[in-house]
This record gives structure tokens, sequence and C-alpha cells, in this order.
């Protein structure tokens, strides 16, 4: 097998802070949300057609490196984004419609008014429906759920329970399975007393017909310093999430697999580097063989990890890379991620 890599620069002014999201179109083209610093946060999205980037900004603004810009494309081809406004600390959800783009606030568990959040996940449904996951700050830095039974009926949000009163929760990551059913995985930080620093657990929620688990399933309560964490989306598993721990400088994998009767950790690349600002950002997908895949940034290089089998991983380094990697595959197999370098830049992984 031979691996064919194109890399292209997609914005060049050098002024990208990053907050990548990628999807591909129906029609295998990439897109991706970002933000630059003209002014301050601007919100952009760059989409590829017939072989050419073009970008525009959204008008929105957000908060430098707190969370991914998300973004997804409808049957319609319509591009739609989530992000926390830089202003208002508000959950903002935009669509870009033959006028340009539309604004509008996320409710929280604040009910009419809106209140602060941080940390905003969002996807699409393969009818283009929205549901964006956050942290609401209103209720005591709970995890939530937007959800909508439309396109355009009212938000209905769902507060997830966490471990104690005197913790938090960060770093939701939303995605939907193959049968549709939205799902977010997310950090659960608490104190049982039994430690001087805050011990953390991995958890997972998913909507059903009664609606969303309240009490969300423990994955696993033995990770440490979790600087990112990301769920992958459409599975035919039940999950495959990639996470980097400060604590031991490892880049791991928590699977549910065909191979795997529950959950199942896998350390992927060991001894990454992760200091200081250094976060290597793990992005999750499955390819076409339901394989689970990875893009990550270590020590200045983006690379691109694949289970070949279980317990083992096959690692391709691709580039120079700072920060931001954001992972999808289209219906042919193809990779394509996007990432920071200052510049935007976008590689699609060809295996032949």
């Amino acid at each position: 097998m031979t691996t064919d890599f194109l890399t292209e620069t997609v914005d060049g002014d050098g002024e990208v802070l990053g907050q990548t999201s990628l999807v591909v179109d129906g029609n295998g083209n990439p897109a991706v949300a970002y933000v630059v610093n003209r002014p301050v946060g601007n919100v952009r999205v760059a989409r590829r057609l017939n072989g050419t980037w073009t970008s525009e900004d959204t008008g929105g603004q957000t908060t430098q490196g707190v969370s991914l810009v998300s973004l997804g494309i409808d049957a319609q081809d319509v591009p739609h984004i989530a992000y926390r406004d830089r202003s208002s600390d508000s959950a903002i959800f935009a669509s870009r419609g033959p006028g340009g783009w539309s604004f509008e606030e996320i409710p929280t568990q604040a009910g009419l008014e809106v209140r602060g959040t941080t940390e905003v996940s969002m996807r699409l449904d393969s009818d283009g429906v929205p549901s964006v996951a956050f942290r609401d700050d209103f209720t005591g830095e709970r995890m939530a759920v937007a959800t909508r039974d439309g396109t355009s009926s009212p938000w209905e949000v769902a507060t997830l329970e966490k471990i104690g009163e005197t913790g938090f929760v960060k770093l939701p990551s939303l995605a939907f399975d193959l049968s549709e059913t939205p799902r977010v995985a997310f950090i659960d930080e608490f104190n049982e007393g039994q430690v001087e620093i805050n011990e953390q657990a991995i958890r997972l929620s998913q909507k059903s017909v009664d609606g969303w688990q309240e009490v969300s399933e423990i994955l696993d309560k033995t990770v440490r310093q979790v600087r990112w964490l990301s769920l992958a989306q459409r599975t035919s598993a039940k999950y495959v999430i990639a996470y980097c721990e400060a604590a031991h400088g490892n880049l791991s994998a928590l699977l549910s697999t065909f191979d795997s009767t529950g959950p199942l950790t896998e350390i992927v690349a060991p001894g990454i580097v992760i200091a200081g600002n250094s976060n290597p950002r793990p992005s999750a997908a499955v390819d076409l063989l339901s394989r689970p895949s990875i893009a990550y940034v270590d020590d200045g290089e983006l690379k691109l990890a694949t289970r070949s089998a279980p317990g083992s991983w096959t690692i391709q380094p691709i580039g120079p890379a700072v920060d931001w990697p954001s992972l999808a595959y289209d219906s042919t197999g193809n990779a394509h991620i996007a990432y920071s370098t200052g510049n935007l830049m976008y590689t699609k992984v060809t295996n032949q």
C-alpha cells in the first residue's frame, strides 16, 4: 500500500489562531471553520470547491483557544456553525443563508434569559438538525445539551449530572452514531477527599426516546490532567474516544469496538510532548473499514495514527504543525485534515 499526501495552504496571512473544525460535504469537498486574529477572534469558514479554496468572515467572534468552532454542512449544502460568543459568553448557532449569516443564542438552563457557557461542541444529524453540547455556567458548571425536533423548532436543554458538587465538567465532544443517536463525551473533574489534586473521569451520555441520560456512564475513572478529548462521529461501535493526559505524556484511545466487550484503553503514542502551551488536541474518526484513526500534533509535527490491530497503532508523520488538527474521512476512504501553523493548512491523505 502506498500513501499520497496533498498539502495546501488555505489561509496564509499568518494570523490563524486555530480552533479548526473540518467536515467533508456530500460531494467529497472539505470545509473548515476556524478563528483568525483579524481583528480579534473572527470566525471564518473556508470551502474547497473545484480545486480552489475560498473563505469568508461569518461576522461572529469567539474567545481564543477555549473550544473548537464547530462546523456542519447539511444535505442542501448549507453550512452551520456553533461557538462561544466573545462578548456575551453565550453559545451561538449560526447558518449561512442567501443573504448572509444569521445568528441565534442557544438558551441555557437559566430559562428565557441566556447565561454564560464555555466549550461548545456541535454536530448535525443527516437531516441537518443540530445538537449542541456545552458547559452551562448557570447550573454550577454542569454539562448541558441543546437539541431540536427540527431545523427551526425551539431548543430543548437538558443538564447532565456530575459526580460531586465540588467538581466541574469540561471538554465536551458531541457526535452521532450510525443510528443518528447523539452522544456526548466529557471530562468530569471531582475530589473525593483522598488526594490533594482533583481526580477525573471520562463520561458518556446519549439521547434516547425518553431524553438524555441524566446520569452519564462512567467509562474511565483513572484519567489525570486530560488536556483534550474527541469522540468520533458515526462509528459502528459504541464509541471511539481519543484523549491526551499531561500527567503521563500519553495519547490514548478509549474504545468499545467489535473486538472489545467493554471500555478498552489503548496507548496510541507514549511520551508525546504535552507541556506548557503544547497540546496535541487529538481528533478522532473512523475510516471506511471502521478502523479508529486519530490526527494529533507531537512536538511540532502533525501525525495520523490508525489502529491496525487490537493494541497496535500505525503512525504516519505528515508535516510541520502547531495546533488544532481536525480529521474527517470522505465516502471513498480519503482522510482530510485541517490544522494550524500560524496559517490554516489542509492535508488530504490517500491510501492506494
